[in-house]
């Protein structure tokens, strides 16, 4: 059974780059992200991590060759509603 992530990635391990999540087609009309948070596991780096009304972006660095990731996103808005959503990062060499 494959699990279906939001995105699917592949990053180099010697990358850092940014990936942004837009929530605005899941916001409803008024509605804006309060926060946002991020789940990193051990191996990937969360540079910095930044949000405003609509997306949330995460720049990551780092991983291991050959290994894989999931980094999750969870956001509250301003109606008190939460979201989470999770990616897949292959790390190959380029």
């Amino acid at each position: 059974m494959r699990v279906l992530y939001d995105h699917d990635f592949v990053k180099a391990p010697g990358e850092t780059l940014d990936y942004t999540r837009y929530w605005d087609d899941w916001l409803t009309n008024g509605e804006t992200i309060a926060s946002s948070t991020w789940s990193v596991p051990t191996g990937l780096k969360n540079e910095l991590a930044t949000y405003d009304d609509t997306a949330a972006t995460i720049k990551l660095s780092g991983g291991t060759a050959n290994h894989a990731y999931v980094v999750t996103n969870t956001i509250t808005t301003s109606q008190g509603r939460i979201a989470v959503r999770s990616w897949l990062f292959t790390i190959k060499e380029r």
